[in-house]
């Protein structure tokens, strides 16, 4: 009983600190086999688009899911769990909030490149086969799932209670970039020699759109 009452209070107590820690430790573990194999650390080639890759980036980018869902059943019981699924297919999220989510990991994997590569005028399109883009896209209805439920369903939330909307908007927004930034990572890694200014200016579409879908869901919460 004593033991039980303990676990129960320090997950209630810190939900914050629990929810950031574990799932940004879950993303970036899973991402590093990717990101070694992109610098050379691994003598394996691994790629999202591989089967070992795919893999890799599906537990790594539900990671903030698969955190979210034990603390809302210890904060709210299954019910809340029931609730948030509910919610995220009550339309509350609208359909356009689930296009722009999908767009997440076009605009980093094939934007993104095509902004770094601007300076030089040497823009190659060889690679962005239609099987390619058709990948990126189920990889973005995966995420957009995802972040449904563990970014507005439950991490915006989190950083809602006692702050205002903008605020919550961009706390929310912050977490969430750090959380996925080893996607933009490794699109950098395999892509070097560019100016730095550049390699950020190809992160202001992805940033631009998650600040847009924690601000537009904000209301939920009356704030």
């Amino acid at each position: 009983m004593t033991v039980r009452k303990i676990s129960k209070n320090t997950v209630v107590k810190h939900p914050v600190s629990v929810f950031i820690v574990m799932s940004i430790f879950i993303s970036w573990l899973f991402w590093s086999p990717i990101i070694a194999s992109s610098v050379g650390l691994l003598n394996k080639n691994i790629e999202i688009t591989s089967i070992g890759g795919f893999l890799l980036y599906i537990i790594a980018m539900t990671s903030m899911w698969i955190v979210a869902i034990p603390l809302i059943v210890a904060r709210q019981g299954i019910e809340g769990v029931k609730n948030a699924y509910k919610d995220l297919f009550s339309g509350r999220n609208k359909v356009l909030w689930f296009f722009v989510a999908i767009l997440i990991p076009i605009v980093i994997e094939i934007i993104a490149p095509i902004i770094i590569a601007l300076p030089t005028g040497k823009l190659d399109l060889s690679g962005l086969s239609w099987s390619y883009v058709l990948f990126i896209l189920v990889l973005g209805i995966h995420l957009s799932l995802v972040l449904a439920l563990g970014g507005t369903g439950y991490a915006l939330q989190l950083f809602a209670e006692g702050r205002g909307r903008i605020t919550a908007t961009l706390l929310t927004s912050t977490y969430t970039v750090v959380w996925i930034s080893p996607m933009y990572l490794d699109v950098i890694l395999r892509h070097p020699g560019y100016p730095v200014s550049w390699y950020f200016l190809g992160s202001t579409p992805a940033l631009a759109l998650i600040l847009w879908l924690y601000y537009s869901a904000s209301h939920k919460y009356n704030l």
